[in-house]
């Protein structure tokens, strides 16, 4: 589904990403680990072509974005999460959705895209007529993925999901993904809280320094001394 080759890139001239390959299959979850730093929100923007590919490539579905628009991978099929979450705050919860489903594919789809998030995200019914600023840190979280959604994306990626969240809040997210995975769908995590993912995917990379340093089936990767050294910089 999704093949990243040689990919590196950064910040005004400064390369922060060197040569990352990863891939995630249909109906696959995968999760990508590492400390602060280590280049994990750089990847998934350059995957987004939020970035510019200063080498490498991103195959989706079988066509390469390298050279895409950043509106491009939400056409695809692409549904983004990022992280701060990038809410309109002067929108409504409604508003910000109905911005999730901009992507022709998705707008045909629309009234049972809608059903489908507030069934996975109840608390957001009764604030759909609320502007987003005014949501908690979890509600917002809430809306982020419910607005990915309503894209119908074939791949989820999501930044940090858990960041800043209340660790009943955390719980409640996962128990979303999992939902979500168990129906099939496809899912690239950016993760720091290692449990968690590992819990959640079927692959894990880690990334240190800018490099995967390790990847593999999840529960290799949780017990290999290079997810720790990933961590603790030894």
């Amino acid at each position: 589904m999704l093949e990243v080759s040689g990919v590196r890139t950064g910040y005004e001239g400064v390369e922060v990403v060197h040569g990352i390959n990863l891939s995630v299959n249909e109906g696959e979850t995968v999760c990508v680990l590492g400390a602060n730093g280590a280049g994990k929100s750089t990847m998934l923007r350059a995957i987004m072509r939020q970035l510019p590919l200063w080498s490498g490539n991103v195959q989706f579905l079988g066509q390469s974005l390298s050279a895409a628009k950043a509106f491009m991978p939400a056409h695809c099929g692409m549904g983004y999460v990022p992280e701060g979450r990038g809410m309109l705050a002067s929108l409504t919860v409604r508003e910000n959705l109905e911005m999730g489903a901009y992507p022709s594919r998705a707008q045909a789809s629309f009234s049972g895209n809608l059903e489908r998030v507030l069934t996975l995200f109840p608390a957001l019914v009764p604030r759909l007529a609320h502007a987003a600023g005014d949501l908690s840190g979890g509600q917002a979280q809430m809306l982020a993925i419910g607005r990915a959604l309503m894209g119908a994306p074939r791949l989820l990626l999501l930044d940090e999901p858990s960041l800043g969240l209340a660790p009943q809040i955390v719980s409640q997210v996962y128990a979303v993904l999992g939902r979500l995975k168990a129906a099939g769908q496809a899912i690239l995590l950016v993760e720091q809280a290692v449990g968690k993912a590992l819990a959640l995917s079927d692959r894990a990379y880690v990334l240190d320094r800018g490099r995967v340093v390790l990847s593999g089936d999840c529960e290799e990767v949780r017990n290999d001394k290079l997810l720790r050294d990933a961590y603790l910089g030894l």
